[in-house]
């Protein structure tokens, strides 16, 4: 004969139990994850948009820092008229 004792398994409310806990770390983990994943896409978004800025920002530092300078101004630019002078006096 067996010992009753050795047979008990866990009841319908222990059961029911388990499985809320269970539940409601499942949601609540599920939760998390999405708050993280929308602020990884915001933090991604940011700093795609801070690297373009700075790129832009640079091209216009290179583009002004350059302008007025010509290599061989005679023949590539139609504007400047061969044998003008530059001067610096202010009329």
């Amino acid at each position: 004969m067996m010992n009753r004792t050795l047979l008990r398994g866990y009841t319908l409310v222990e059961m029911m139990v388990g499985l809320t806990v269970s539940l409601v770390v499942l949601a609540a983990s599920i939760a998390l994850f999405s708050v993280n994943t929308n602020m990884g896409t915001s933090h991604l978004q940011r700093d795609f948009l801070r690297s373009q800025l700075n790129l832009l920002s640079d091209r216009l530092k290179n583009d002004i820092s350059r302008a007025g300078f010509c290599y061989d101004c005679s023949t590539i630019n139609p504007f400047i008229v061969a044998g003008a002078r530059v001067s610096s006096h202010q009329y």
